[in-house]
């Protein structure tokens, strides 16, 4: 009778069994370890992994599990292959599990996140899944082909949700699908076919001129309160180049006086690093402004809005990342030194900044005057 092995991949502990010829289990256990407390002779921890006693033994049960399995079933005369045993033993880890996506995503993907990812990141995976359950309800693993994929696409299209945003939401689905046939909820290996992943678009580099800033800003007493309260926060955007999780929150408590020039200290929602940003007048009024909080497609639908009232060109295309990139191209076509703008945008290099303003050379030689 075969033995049950371990290895580590990218520090996650894997078990791999031989069942028979051209049939072998491999499912995560759910343990990481770091390589240098590893014994890959042994294929057990290190007494120097803290938690080595507990995990080892954890894997010594396993082995015995999956013994008493192969004879139970041998005794009563019962098939076993590759995926029984695979149930068998995700079932001897996590009891029993719905094969439902949502159950699995709230249950497991997300609450193994927890702790291990930014906040942000965390609460993309959270509003993905909730579409996923909003367009998909109740669908189980074994559910999931090609027209269900091609649902989750139509619904998503239907509802206005850009080609980029929908490439972003079936990559959580993508990595929910492939996690849980790792974990041995199912068996369903769909998610392995090119494409399941739509493409995404080159982004058409949209911004509001400085006219159009004042346009939006003079604007403001006149808009409905909705519409006012996505001006707002989108215009807090525009004047700080910053991304929708950063600004949506902005507080009037950030703001200081350095040296006689008013700041805005922040940190960027990507790379948690702090930043001081000066701002202007109109940016210290609009922070002085009342604001309740608007979830990023509503405030994407509404700017929509306002921007069509307003006459705004291509106000179609205006998003809540059109605020960031409104702030980066004004600074390029001002003249502003490009690193200078990456401190405050964020961009780690020059070649990601310049792919994400796309600006000419003809355009660049502008001088527009400062917001």
């Amino acid at each position: 009778m075969a033995n049950v092995k371990y290895y580590l991949d990218k520090g996650n502990v894997l078990l791999s069994y031989f069942v028979k010829t051209g049939d072998v289990v491999r499912m995560s256990i759910k343990e990481k370890v770091d390589v240098k407390h590893w014994d890959h002779k042994k294929c057990r921890a290190r007494s120097s992994y803290k938690h080595a006693n507990k995990l080892n033994r954890l894997m010594d049960d396993l082995d015995m599990f999956v013994k008493d399995i192969r004879i139970d079933y041998k005794m009563k005369g019962l098939y076993l292959d590759g995926t029984i045993l695979k149930k068998e033993i995700h079932q001897r880890l996590y009891g029993n599990k719905s094969g439902l996506v949502s159950e699995y995503a709230e249950n497991i993907f997300l609450s193994d996140k927890v702790g291990k990812v930014k906040e942000q990141t965390l609460a993309t995976y959270k509003a993905s899944i909730d579409l996923i359950n909003k367009y998909l309800p109740s669908i189980s693993f074994d559910d999931v082909n090609r027209m269900t994929c091609i649902k989750l696409e139509k619904s998503m299209k239907d509802a206005k949700y850009s080609i980029n945003y929908t490439n972003r939401i079936f990559k959580v689905f993508h990595n929910i699908i492939k996690n849980a046939y790792i974990d041995g909820i199912h068996e369903n290996k769909y998610y392995m076919v090119d494409g399941f992943v739509p493409g995404t678009e080159e982004i058409d580099n949209v911004y509001l001129t400085i006219a159009d800033l004042d346009t939006l800003y003079n604007a403001l007493p006149s808009l409905s309160d909705r519409n006012k309260n996505a001006a707002i926060i989108f215009l807090r955007g525009c004047y700080t180049g910053q991304r929708f999780q950063t600004y949506k929150d902005f507080q009037p408590s950030m703001i200081y006086t350095f040296a006689g020039v008013d700041m805005i200290s922040l940190k960027h929602g990507k790379t948690n690093n702090q930043v001081s940003i000066p701002i202007s007048d109109k940016m210290k009024s609009v922070m002085a402004m009342d604001v309740h909080p608007i979830s990023r497609q509503k405030l994407a639908d509404y700017i929509k809005d306002v921007c069509k009232i307003l006459g705004i060109a291509n106000w179609e295309k205006v998003g809540t990342h059109t605020a960031r990139r409104t702030f980066a191209t004004n600074m390029v076509l001002a003249g502003v030194d490009i690193s200078k703008i990456m401190k405050i945008t964020g961009h780690k290099t020059e070649q990601e900044f310049r792919k994400y303003v796309k600006i000419d050379h003809v355009q660049s030689a502008c001088k527009l005057p400062l917001f």
